[in-house]
């Protein structure tokens, strides 16, 4: 049986949210109208399923019950990027649940997982989130905490889903370059984020923090360039703002992680 952890939203976007349990255990969900800049996010979060932190016998949930509408331009690009990718996918999924929606929608998706047969027998249909749960072997409380992360992504207003995505490739954006991205004004921008119960400098602050930490923690980097990838005016002003809302130096920090994974 799978039990554990609160699961993570390892990344996010309009129509879709991608999680992670435990190194053996991870999922997304799509829904509405993915559009082909959500496809291209998707795939990157496929792609770091590919990663080292990922040992062969992952075990996937994938819930599709929410789609609404594949565009043929979505379904081709998704095809292309992803059909090269399944003879990896096969070595390190032992098994994956696939919950698909009710009619056209859910027979394009069958039919895809049917010619492309690259996950081997691991892989199944499902019409529901219970009956794929029950069959990876999760727990009720796995489930209902899966379930709400889900949901709460679903939940969350069009404009903050657009505004995390775009942080999380670009943390250093301004607001203004940001409404520009999102084919909407500041004003409109900011009048959304604080009906979502959140601002501008709030998310931007959260994108910097989780941009940061992964840079600190991989191959050696200045931190002046670490300040110029997130957008700091100097080195000094990221070192404040970092000690700030860490309560370390980006350096302190760093040899702390250096010691937790020793």
């Amino acid at each position: 049986m799978i039990d554990g952890c609160q699961p993570i939203a390892s990344s996010s976007g309009s129509t879709w949210v991608g999680w992670a349990l435990s190194p053996r255990l991870s999922g997304g969900a799509a829904w509405g109208r993915p559009r082909l800049a959500d496809v291209e996010q998707i795939v990157g979060g496929h792609e770091r399923l590919l990663s080292p932190a990922h040992a062969a016998g992952l075990e996937v949930m994938i819930d599709l019950s929410g789609l609404e509408h594949i565009s043929p331009e979505v379904f081709t690009c998704y095809a292309r990027l992803v059909v090269p990718m399944l003879p990896a996918f096969a070595r390190l999924i032992r098994r994956q649940a696939l919950i698909v929606p009710e009619g056209l929608v859910g027979s394009v998706v069958a039919g895809f997982c049917e010619l492309y047969r690259g996950l081997g027998p691991g892989h199944r249909l499902f019409r529901s989130t219970t009956d794929a749960f029950d069959w990876l072997g999760c727990d009720d409380l796995t489930a209902a905490r899966v379930s709400a992360l889900v949901n709460a992504h679903r939940q969350t207003p069009p404009p903050l889903h657009g505004l995390r995505a775009l942080l999380a490739s670009e943390p250093g954006v301004d607001i203004e370059g940001a409404a520009r991205t999102l084919m909407t004004s500041a004003r409109s921008l900011q009048r959304a984020l604080r009906e979502a119960g959140t601002s501008f400098r709030a998310e931007q602050s959260a994108a910097r923090l989780e941009a940061a930490r992964e840079l600190l923690r991989g191959e050696p980097m200045k931190l002046g360039c670490v300040a110029r990838a997130l957008g700091m005016a100097s080195t000094s002003h990221f070192v404040a703002w970092f000690r700030r809302e860490t309560g370390a130096t980006p350096a302190r920090w760093r040899i702390g992680e250096d010691a937790i994974g020793a």
